[in-house]
């Protein structure tokens, strides 16, 4: 056993040592680390601790208990969100899957699990993904893009990839809805515009129960209501009362040949115009969100 110098004191007394100390009498601090971790300083400052063998194992053990309990707590969370949620392992194999993954990937899902996300024999995976994966696993930097779905065509996916333990995770959301709702606005909105163009067409938007979404400003001028005042109204207390058994034949009508009447329109003066109207549903997936209403005003109808 290695003899103790007298100047110096035991681990149990000191906790920490100069660097210097250590590599005068290394054999002597060794022994002193098997009985507790022994700090090596430089310069006053603790740069690297030295411990026994049996302690960094038990140390070690520990860590991995917490990281293995860590993980399981995270998949039991993500198994309730609403994003797909997948786990690749540091050889890009698919160790899991939450619910909305599983039933997003159908029976892809089976010839997938526990293999290489480039095995041949596999379901194949979105050339650009499995770059991004490759990247995500080589940086260890997130990254987040959409991109269409190849396994199942029409479909488009909105992914975030991130380090995760010694592999990557993928989450994930179906966005096809939400791109094919962006676009229903934008073509909606190109509508507007157009129709705003032609500076007589007035333009009220009512939701499925309607109520007022938007009133442009031809339609405030026309009838002398303010957008607030239009809130508080249904198309039906526009029109005077001995026309609107007309608007309603009108509304009867297929879309395909549905025409535009000419009905007398209540204005907040108490008297009333002459206006065209048409009325079209607007929807979304066989689902009515709405109808657009155009108004343009007319001459009054030569009496036969």
């Amino acid at each position: 056993m290695t003899n103790r110098p007298e100047h110096l004191v035991s681990a149990a007394e000191k906790s920490s040592v100069t660097a210097a100390e250590i590599i005068r009498n290394f054999g002597y601090w060794q022994q002193c680390a098997l009985e507790a971790p022994v700090a090596v300083t430089h310069h006053g400052r603790s740069r690297v601790v030295l411990i026994s063998s049996e302690q960094y194992r038990q140390l070690s053990s520990k860590a991995t208990t917490i990281a293995v309990s860590s993980d399981a707590e995270a998949r039991r969370i993500m198994e309730h969100a609403i994003e797909g949620f997948l786990v690749y392992d540091a050889e890009l194999r698919l160790i899991h899957a939450n619910k909305v993954a599983r039933d997003f990937l159908g029976s892809h899902f089976d010839g997938m699990i526990n293999r290489a996300a480039d095995a041949p024999e596999r379901a194949p995976v979105h050339p650009e993904i499995l770059a991004r994966l490759r990247e995500v696993l080589e940086t260890r930097k997130d990254v987040a893009f959409d991109t269409d779905s190849k396994r199942f065509p029409g479909r488009r996916l909105r992914l975030r990839i991130f380090p995760y333990g010694d592999g990557v995770a993928i989450l994930f959301m179906n966005i096809t809805e939400m791109e094919h709702l962006r676009a229903g606005a934008n073509r909606m909105h190109s509508l507007r515009r157009a129709v705003q163009a032609i500076s007589k067409v007035g333009v009220i938007m009512l939701d499925p129960r309607e109520q007022l979404v938007l009133a442009d400003r031809v339609v405030t001028e026309l009838t002398g209501f303010t957008t607030d005042d239009l809130k508080d109204l249904r198309l039906i207390n526009f029109i005077h009362a001995e026309d609107r058994d007309l608007l309603a034949a009108m509304l009867r009508q297929p879309l395909a040949s549905r025409k535009a009447v000419t009905v007398r329109v209540l204005v907040k003066s108490g008297e009333t115009r002459w206006m065209k109207v048409v009325v079209v549903p607007i929807g979304y997936d066989f689902s009515p969100i709405g109808d657009l209403i155009m108004f343009t005003p007319v001459d009054a109808p030569v009496a036969a």
